[in-house]
This record gives structure tokens, C-alpha cells and sequence, in this order.
């Protein structure tokens, strides 16, 4: 029995949807001034997860945030502990998709994620393990996938260096999918494909104080993909881009699964006041796939953002942020003839951050509308 077509054009919408999922799990202050700012804004909520795991030395926190919906994908509910040179993050999200047309498919989607830290001198560890279940009940079939990814992240500042510091993360992951038919009344599984998935990625981050109000930021991961949100970011569904056998099970993938990304960030930082910075910045995310299939095809595509951000101080209590950016999309697909899909948008975000007790804050972040609770990200955190 085949997908009903409705079926099929929703698990492209959705694949499409997470193949373009490539932001990283941000503090509401890098959301508002604009998530390409992620790793060369210095912000150390964000930069101990995504950049190195070593500059948690001798940071104290106690972080409790919330998600709003503006990413359908993302993790709504998160916790983070930092002491010193130990580390412990938990995030989670659920997502339900119900209607009450008998004819069209309903799904049951949620994440796991947790990660440990720890970190001495110039060296850092980050422990990361990534669960994903996503059901998809059709009329008479369903579908089950299921992926488990574990990545091992390895920061170094180098003392001699000054400004830089390295990583390299590698990660292994199982996937799994299996699709069930209704025979007699019951669920029997017709089609399952399991398969591990082997990555490496190294990266490279420069900070240069150029003045005592400017400053800029460089920033370059090559590799990958090497953790369980990374598979979303590429261009295909990732079971494509695996070689299979004359049985059709899948062949033993290559360390780089058979695709690669990049991203390259740079930012420069003023404050022409003490009371105002501004941020502008280029991010440029590459993402290419070759799958395996009997009749190959190539995709990649390439987002460029051109960021600006904007962080105001009212007064020692509340500071007001915001960004716009224009963003570049070209995608490039071969099998047979060549297609591209090219276009040009522009968004903006809206936060605020507040100080509040003995080293209380509360950030708050939209990317639609600021006055509707649902779309707001929202972090309170302690930090001594």
C-alpha cells in the first residue's frame, strides 16, 4: 500500500520545514538582536552550548526558559545549571498535529535533549544526547521514525593564542523507520530501515577587541552534520542521502554521512554611547547532500544573512533590543536536469531584558508579534 498522496505532500512540507531548521537553541537576548548573531555576540548561555565549551569556566548560573511556538520544531522547555567548571542542560518539546478529516493524517512529534559540561584551564567537554520520535497516523497505515544521536564536543583555548579557540564534535547517531499497514485489523510492519550515523565537525572562533568600544567576531564550523538538530538542516530527508545493499538495507555510511555544512559568521560591535550597542553582521550557512538512490540526486543550498542589531540601555534596570535582517535563499537540485529555487526576504525580531533582586534577569524575545504571549520566548536566570 502507498502513502495517500495528502501524506506525501505533508512529509515534504515537513521535511522541507526542518531541512530549513538550521538556527541554534539561542538565549532570548541573541533572538531578539537576531539568531545569525549566535556565537560572535559574546553571550555565554549561548556560546558555552554552540561554541566552546570551555568558556564555562567560572560561570555560576541557574537558567530556566521557555520556547514560544514562532519555531513549530523547536524545545519549548528548558533548564540549565552552570557552576564553575560543571555544566547540565535539559530541553524538551512535544508537538501534536489533530483534525477531523478522517481522510488526512494526524502526528504525535517530541524531543529530548540533555547535555553535560565541564571544563578546566583551556579545555572543555560537552556531552550531548538527542531523542526524536515522530508518528504519523494515516486512515489505514502508519508511520514511525525515530533517531538517538550522541555527539562528544571538545573546546580549546589556546593561552598562546589570544582571541581564538578550537572544537572538534563527534557525533554517532541511530536512526530508525518503520511503516505499518492495517491486515485483518491489525498494525503489521511492511517497511523498516535502521541505519547508524557516523559525523565529525571542527570549528574555529576569533574575538579582537579593536577598541575599548568595538569589537569583532569571527566564526567558521566545517563538517558535520555532527548532532541531532544538525540532520535537520540539511537540504533532503536524511534516509536519502544513505547507499543500500541488493537487499535495500542500508550500507555502512561514511563519516560525514555522506553530506556536509558549513557556517561562516562574522560580527562587528560598536558603542558609539555607553548606553547603546549595534551589532552588523554576515552569516552565511551552506548545506549539501548527495543520496543514494538508484537515480542520485545532488542538493545543496546556501541561506546569506545580512543581520543588525540594536541593544539600548533605558536605564540600569531595563534594556531594550531588536534586529532586522535580509536573507538570500538558493537552492540547487540535479537529477537528470538541474532545478533552483531562489529568493529574498527580510524579518525582524523585538526583546527585552530586565535586572531585577540580587542578580536576577528576566530576557524576553518575539520574532512576530511582541504582544502575543504564545510567541514569546522568555528566560529567567541567577547568576552569583
Amino acid at each position: 500500500m502507498k502513502l495517500p498522496k495528502f501524506g506525501i505532500v505533508l512529509l515534504i512540507w515537513l521535511k522541507i520545514i526542518l531541512g530549513l531548521d538550521y538556527h541554534y537553541d539561542v538565549s532570548p537576548r541573541i533572538t531578539a538582536l537576531g539568531n545569525d548573531f549566535a556565537g560572535v555576540i559574546k553571550d555565554l548561555p549561548t556560546d558555552i552550548e554552540i561554541r566552546n565549551p570551555a568558556q564555562l569556566l567560572g560561570y555560576r548560573a541557574l537558567i530556566i526558559s521557555h520556547k514560544g511556538h514562532h519555531y513549530y520544531w523547536e524545545m519549548p522547555l528548558n533548564f540549565a545549571i552552570f557552576y564553575n567548571q560543571f555544566g547540565l542542560a535539559l530541553h524538551y518539546g512535544e508537538h501534536f498535529f489533530l483534525n477531523t478529516n478522517p481522510d488526512q493524517p494526524k502526528n504525535q512529534f517530541y524531543r529530548f535533549n540533555l547535555s553535560g559540561f565541564w571544563s578546566r584551564s583551556n579545555f572543555g567537554l560537552q556531552y550531548d544526547i538527542f531523542l526524536e520520535d515522530w508518528t504519523v497516523d494515516y486512515p489505514l497505515a502508519r508511520c514511525n521514525q525515530n533517531l538517538n544521536f550522541h555527539s562528544l564536543t571538545l573546546g580549546i583555548q589556546p593561552k598562546n593564542l589570544t582571541g581564538f579557540d578550537f572544537r572538534t564534535r563527534l557525533g554517532l547517531g541511530y536512526y530508525d523507520s518503520t511503516y505499518f499497514q492495517f491486515q485483518e485489523g491489525q498494525l503489521i510492519p511492511s517497511a523498516k530501515t535502521d541505519f547508524f550515523v557516523p559525523s565529525l565537525q571542527v570549528g574555529l572562533s576569533y574575538e579582537r577587541e579593536i577598541s575599548a568600544d568595538n569589537a569583532l567576531n569571527f566564526l567558521i564550523d566545517l563538517g558535520g552534520p555532527a548532532s541531532g538538530f544538525e540532520l535537520k538542516r540539511l537540504p533532503v530527508p536524511f534516509p536519502s542521502t544513505v547507499s543500500r545493499d541488493e537487499l535495500g538495507k542500508p550500507a555502512r555510511l561514511s563519516l560525514f554521512a555522506n553530506s556536509f555544512t558549513t557556517r561562516t559568521a562574522v560580527s562587528f560591535t560598536t558603542k558609539p554611547t555607553p548606553s547603546l550597542l549595534i551589532a552588523l553582521g554576515v552569516n552565511d550557512f551552506w548545506s549539501g547532500v548527495k543520496t543514494k538512490e538508484e537515480n542520485p540526486t545532488t542538493t545543496w543550498f546556501n541561506i546569506l544573512a545580512l543581520p543588525l542589531g540594536l541593544e539600548y540601555k533605558l536605564n540600569e534596570n531595563v534594556i531594550l533590543r531588536g534586529g532586522i535582517k535580509g536573507e538570500y535563499y538558493y537552492q540547487y537540485s540535479f537529477q537528470q536536469t538541474a532545478k533552483t529555487v531562489v529568493y529574498w526576504w527580510r524579518s525582524q525580531s523585538f526583546g527585552l531584558g530586565c535586572h531585577f533582586g540580587q542578580n536576577w534577569y528576566l530576557d524576553l524575545a518575539s520574532l512576530s508579534n511582541p504582544l502575543v504571549i504564545e510567541s514569546i520566548d522568555l528566560m529567567v536566570r541567577k547568576e552569583w
